[in-house]
């Protein structure tokens, strides 16, 4: 139904452009733009439409069902059957503090404490701090 409804507007397409642009190579140019615009977003949405199949574009059904048991099978795992441990602590829970840091400062003193490796380019040498 879809592609006999292509192929009228294909018609009608080409009929108007025929009678309403004086020059053929310009209406024959829009005429296929809009055409090929058409067909190209019914393709797609045929593909679009089946995705779980065979087809070279269909979604690895098999792969992604192979990492979800993987994933629910690691909540198995003795260390994710417990929550971690957590102590409230007052001072430090309940207080919300904000702190200001210039980005300069940061790494002249990341610098000073020989947390930054050095390495030498061309012209200059250049710090890098590594965390």
């Amino acid at each position: 139904m879809v592609a006999f409804m292509l192929l009228m507007h294909l018609v009608v397409t080409i009929l108007v452009m025929a009678s309403t642009i004086p020059s053929e190579a310009i209406g024959a140019g829009f005429a296929f733009v809009i055409i090929l615009a058409f067909w190209s977003i019914h393709f797609i949405a045929i593909e679009l439409e089946q995705p779980y199949g065979d087809d070279p574009n269909d979604l690895p059904l098999h792969d992604m069902m192979t990492d979800l048991n993987q994933s629910l099978s690691g909540l198995l795992k003795p260390i994710a059957l417990s929550p971690p441990i957590y102590e409230f602590d007052p001072e430090r829970d309940c207080s919300l503090e904000r702190s200001r840091t210039d980005f300069r400062t940061h790494l002249a003193n990341q610098k000073k404490k020989g947390k930054g490796r050095r390495r030498k380019t061309e012209s200059k040498e250049i710090s890098v701090v590594s965390s």
